[in-house]
């Protein structure tokens, strides 16, 4: 014959498994009623959102994460998150974009230099590509502090 300990004992062990049975099957029907609509990051990888069915997000700025369900409150600072990770990504790509058109240029000035008119195309493109590239490093900055921002403001609900 058992204990009252004994008993009480394993009717805690029965509870548990009851409640982790529960938390198992309610996990499961959490996980297959929403899915992914949307998802973004700069190139990086720094700035990310997710956005899923339901109202349901996951918004990640250097380290950090939220997961906010969209709501009236949030809904603006969210968008405006998404639009700039996804105008960051832009603005990198074009950066990179510019520098490669500099750097390529100028080896063209260089490698061409004793055959005339050459140097001086591939110098005066060098010298536009840059000034590009200046631009859009700043767009990039500009739009890293966006992020930041926006990231800041998003509240939970």
């Amino acid at each position: 014959m058992k204990s009252k300990v004994e008993n009480n004992v394993l009717n805690s062990k029965a509870l548990e498994l009851q409640s982790s049975a529960m938390q198992l099957q309610s996990a499961q029907m959490v996980s297959s009623s929403f899915s992914l609509i949307d998802s973004g990051s700069n190139l990086s990888g720094k700035f990310k959102y997710y956005a899923y069915t339901q109202k349901i997000w996951v918004v990640q700025s250097e380290g950090e994460s939220k997961n906010p369900i969209e709501t009236s409150n949030n809904s603006s600072d969210l968008q405006s998150f998404r639009n700039s990770v996804n105008n960051l990504r832009g603005s990198e790509i074009r950066f990179q974009a510019a520098w490669v058109t500099g750097v390529s240029s100028t080896m063209v000035a260089v490698i061409t230099s004793p055959t005339g008119w050459g140097p001086i195309v591939a110098t005066l493109t060098a010298a536009g590509a840059t000034v590009a590239a200046i631009a859009e490093a700043y767009n990039s900055y500009m739009l890293a502090k966006d992020c930041r921002f926006y990231f800041g403001r998003i509240t939970l609900r």
